[in-house]
């Protein structure tokens, strides 16, 4: 039986809506690309707006900016060769130039479009629009329905054709005199000839399933569709017939199944002889119409959303999930280029993104040349240059194929929870230098995991801890840890001056990880050359455990390095506890009544004795130096990241329509700068909480000192960062020298008495060179005794300083000095007279310091690692 001739239930007897055990059905707007003409240009839509690359070199020649909201459909002018149209969510239709960019035409319609086509002599178009319902639908939210209307490009007229149950998707035969809709179990066929303008209604072809793609064969022999369950079904006698004679439309009896899940895009070559489709496995197929016969090209680098065949007919171009554009060879099923954009959600047809997790979230930051890394999909991680919007190299940490999407579900103790099969990176820390990368993958953590001390159902889950080295411009794996912890990995830190890695998971205890060479000798001899070929291409360092730590067995999700890399902060749930590096000795405890919630991000901010820890309701500065709380904020934020070299933060405090994103200084509670973003800017981002989509880059001319804050919101990242620069270094001076100003805890414990001549002019020097050592050798007197260096290592110092050192003089002959000491200047005596009187005018005999004494030995202090 076919899929058109009788209604069925989803082929298992059972049926949708609640209490079915299958999820509802999502609306998502797919993006589209297109070729030119000539096929020397591909139109691909990204984000609001389209991007034009070249096919031959694949870069970027400009971008057709306008659209406000996601861009729903591309269609080449059927005469004009350098023109074409676009739909967007916001309503408007446009006419563009590729050939420069300039917007020709606009056409505003009333509703969100989902999906257009245009007729043969493009003088009129045939829009699909998405209407909102009333929120009587049978999942409790908001049913949306849509309406297909013709617009007439010439006078601008618009005319309502019909109603669909569900925003529909268009086709139309290349006469343009059938258009075909599908609209949830529906096909319906539109005689756009018919002469009965007002009593035209489309014939409805019935399906058991939904229907979710739609493509006719150029001279419309037939029409395509491919439901929810990947089959596709092929309908005939389709054309319309003026005399009435011909057959009704009739479904194929052997339907074409090789998906696993829904068929998101077909198409059909030039000549008809072959059907194209792909979904959520990632594989293109082709089928051969006349003989069934079918050929696949697995590997496309994730689920495709959207295909175009050149006019040519040899070339088809394939866009994924992920922005990646694959231009795929039809002659030899190869892929000829790859394509790389930012990874971005698809906009849904009730304006926000329906998936904020298929963003590419910010892992991190090349410390190089401030370029961001990302995860667009599985295990990938993608080198995104912000500055200039290109793509700069991808890393593969597991080679795999992406597993459909299909509703696995696991044992959890008692319940069952849905299981995504595909794992992502989860986390990663890049060194220093950038010559170091260390990555944590497996599978992603659903809601129901976060947020519950001590519950890891993720016990038992493949976990993955990778270390890689750059080599020739290409990281190179050199050490692969399976389940590096029992259950969850919460953290993964680089401390900045050695090679060595701190991981710490849901089981309660970190790990330090070190860079060691790897030992051959104690190796078999190989007995073939294969095996002394496979032993020389061994890395000659590995990463191997050599210490564990735990605080009272409670779960860990952040932990960071100071920038001298001799403290290491580690966050067990809202207790944040800090160990000295080498040896790993722990502390201090730090915990306050105001953090309740488990810590998720920890910063040590540069050039400050100061920590920032973030949950999911506070955000906190601690002093390292009294060991107290120096402010705190109790706010929902998220995004929290530190400035590479001043001490300045900055997070995002969201809201239902509208977000801010805060700088702050460590010296005060009160921001420094405050940017209100509104649902409906380009910098606000659909993220959930829990992602980073905050950073500080910079470019090779500016350098890390003059990084600027960056968000990844709607169309990509957008810097926010701007004036106020000079304003902060003012504050920054004032904050010294009040700190400098106040009084130190070994004055308040004995007193300062009063100075002598030798202070007062050591005192003069010391306010002319104002050096920036004394407020460093201000805090490090005054700190407690926890934070202040080992006395073996202050000894010599201190020794040196003190005690009475050979001068110049002494080394000479005593007859030398003695006829030197006789002679008797005016000047000489002018000085002593001046000196005596010095003297004579303190009222109290106050100690007097060796005259060896060299004021910048004490500054030698501030030298020592703390």
């Amino acid at each position: 039986s076919s899929g058109g001739q009788h209604r069925r239930d989803d082929g298992r007897g059972r049926r949708d809506g609640p209490g079915s055990g299958r999820e509802p059905r999502t609306e998502r707007v797919h993006a589209a690309v297109c070729f030119s003409r000539d096929g020397k240009k591909m139109l691909t839509s990204w984000a609001s707006h389209v991007e034009v690359h070249s096919t031959l070199s694949g870069k970027k020649m400009f971008a057709l900016e306008g659209h406000t909201r996601q861009v729903s459909g591309i269609s080449l002018h059927p005469f004009n060769v350098s023109q074409a149209f676009t739909s967007s969510l916001d309503g408007c239709l446009r006419l563009w130039d590729v050939s420069d960019g300039t917007d020709l035409k606009v056409w505003s319609l009333p509703f969100p479009i989902n999906s257009f086509v245009l007729s043969s002599d493009a003088r009129l178009a045939y829009v699909a629009m998405v209407k909102e319902g009333d929120g009587k639908g049978k999942e409790g939210g908001k049913k949306s329905s849509g309406t297909v209307n013709v617009v007439d490009l010439e006078t601008g007229r618009q005319k309502r054709l019909f109603k669909t149950r569900t925003p529909a998707k268009l086709s139309i035969t290349a006469d343009g005199n059938t258009l075909f809709a599908v609209t949830g179990r529906d096909l319906l066929l539109f005689y756009t000839d018919s002469a009965d303008d007002d009593k035209r209604k489309p014939v409805e072809l019935r399906h058991a399933r939904d229907v979710v793609a739609v493509t006719c064969h150029p001279e419309g022999k037939f029409v395509a569709v491919g439901d929810e369950r990947g089959e596709i079904f092929l309908w005939f006698n389709v054309l319309h017939d003026k005399s009435g004679v011909s057959d009704p439309p009739v479904c194929s009896k052997h339907n074409m199944h090789w998906h696993a899940s829904a068929v998101r895009c077909m198409g059909i070559s030039e000549d008809g002889a072959y059907l194209l489709s792909a979904g959520n496995e990632g594989v293109l197929v082709m089928w051969q119409l006349e003989t069934g016969y079918r050929q696949f090209l697995p590997r496309l680098g994730g689920p495709v959303n959207a295909m175009a065949v050149s006019s040519c007919g040899t070339v088809v171009a394939v866009l994924c999930e992920e922005q990646n554009v694959q231009l795929v060879n039809l002659l030899t099923r190869k892929i000829v280029k790859t394509l790389r954009l930012l990874p971005i959600p698809s906009e849904g047809t009730k304006g926000g993104a329906d998936d904020s997790s298929s963003f590419a979230s910010i892992l991190g930051i090349e410390p190089r040349h401030g370029h961001v890394l990302l995860n667009p999909r599985g295990t990938t991680l993608q080198i995104w240059d912000s500055v200039n919007g290109k793509h700069v190299q991808s890393l593969e940490v597991v080679n795999r194929n992406t597993i459909s999407q299909a509703p696995i579900h696991a044992e959890y103790g008692k319940a069952k929870r849905p299981v995504d099969p595909n794992p992502r990176i989860l986390q990663l820390a890049v060194s220093s230098d950038g010559e170091h990368l260390a990555v944590v993958h497996g599978p992603r953590p659903s809601q129901e995991d976060k947020g519950v001390e001590g519950d890891d159902s993720s016990a038992g889950a493949f976990f993955q801890l990778s270390f890689w080295r750059l080599t020739d411009g290409m990281f190179q794996a050199l050490t692969r840890i399976v389940n590096p912890h029992n259950g969850r990995v919460g953290t993964l830190t680089f401390n900045p001056v050695n090679q060595s890695v701190v991981s710490a998971g849901f089981d309660g205890n970190f790990k330090l990880w070190t860079l060691s060479s790897r030992d051959l000798g104690m190796a078999p001899p190989s007995r073939s050359g294969k095996e002394a070929k496979a032993r020389e291409a061994l890395p000659t360092s590995t990463w191997k455990c050599t210490a564990v730590g735990s605080y009272r067995q409670v779960p860990c999700r952040a932990s960071c390095f100071s920038p001298d890399g001799t403290l290491l902060a580690i966050a067990f749930y809202c207790n944040v506890t800090v160990w000295t590096s080498e040896p790993l000795e722990l502390k201090k405890v730090l915990s306050h009544a105001s953090v309740t919630e488990p810590i998720e991000t920890l910063l040590f901010l540069p050039s400050s004795p100061s920590l920032v820890a973030a949950s999911r309701f506070t955000v906190a500065v601690w002093n390292l130096l009294s060991c107290s709380l120096s402010w705190a904020f109790d706010v929902s934020s998220c995004g929290l990241v530190a400035h590479p070299s001043r001490p300045e933060f900055a997070f995002s405090v969201a809201a239902d329509d509208v977000s801010f994103i805060l700088r702050c200084n460590a010296s005060s509670s009160v921001p420094s700068q405050v940017w209100k973003v509104p649902k409906t800017s380009k910098l606000f981002s659909p993220h959930g909480h829990g992602s980073s989509f905050l950073a500080y880059v910079w470019d090779a001319e500016s350098g890390r000192d003059n990084a600027w804050l960056t968000v990844a919101g709607r169309g990509g990242f957008h810097r926010v960062d701007g004036e106020g620069r000079e304003e902060e270094h003012k504050e920054r001076e004032i904050m010294v020298e009040e700190e400098a100003g106040r009084a130190s805890m070994f004055s308040l414990a004995f007193g300062a008495g009063k100075k002598g001549r030798k202070q007062r002019k050591q005192q003069r020097l010391l306010d002319a060179s104002k050096k920036e050592d004394s407020s460093l050798t201000h805090d490090i007197l005054s700190a407690p005794a926890h934070v202040l260096p080992q006395p073996t290592k202050l000894l010599h110092a201190f020794l040196m300083s003190v005690m009475p050192q050979q001068s110049s003089s002494e080394s000479q002959p005593k007859e030398e000095r003695k006829d030197k000491m006789d002679v008797d200047t005016p000047q000489l005596e002018e000085r002593r007279g001046g000196e005596r009187e010095e003297e004579d005018e303190d009222e109290e005999e106050i100690v007097q310091i060796p005259n060896t004494f060299d004021l910048p030995d004490i500054y030698n202090f501030s030298s020592l690692k703390v």
